[in-house]
């Protein structure tokens, strides 16, 4: 799938805020095509750490890209990127286990003892 973007769209997306290397890694999804995140290491000659970091801010935090399906290379399937269309909801970020843990406790209107829920949490994040 190969789409260009229009200026008034590459517009929308300049008005956010975003650092040097934020914005590096958003200047390679400004094609319009899908990249997966060694892709977008290999085009900007940094390694695969240092662009990692910043895709997840641009999809989670700022929410500029999104995940959009995977690309077989060898026996691994990697995810591909692109720039998120203004009217396309942004990926949401997966909950930790203490958020999903926390969200039931909600749901169920559970009252516990403020020390059983602090050792759930240490628990937690230990393992």
């Amino acid at each position: 799938m190969e789409t260009r973007m229009t200026k008034t769209s590459l517009d929308a997306y300049s008005s956010v805020e975003l650092n040097k290397r934020q914005q590096e890694v958003l200047s390679i999804f400004e094609t319009g095509l899908r990249y997966t995140a060694k892709e977008v290491a290999s085009r900007l000659h940094y390694p695969i750490n240092r662009v990692t970091g910043r895709i997840n801010e641009l999809r989670f935090i700022k929410q500029l890209i999104v995940a959009d399906g995977t690309k077989k290379v060898g026996k691994v399937r990697e995810t591909l990127y692109r720039l998120r269309k203004k009217d396309e909801l942004p990926d949401k970020r997966p909950l930790s286990i203490s958020e999903q843990v926390n969200n039931l406790i909600d749901e169920f209107e559970v009252v516990l003892p403020i020390d059983f829920v602090n050792r759930i949490n240490n628990i937690l994040k230990t393992n």
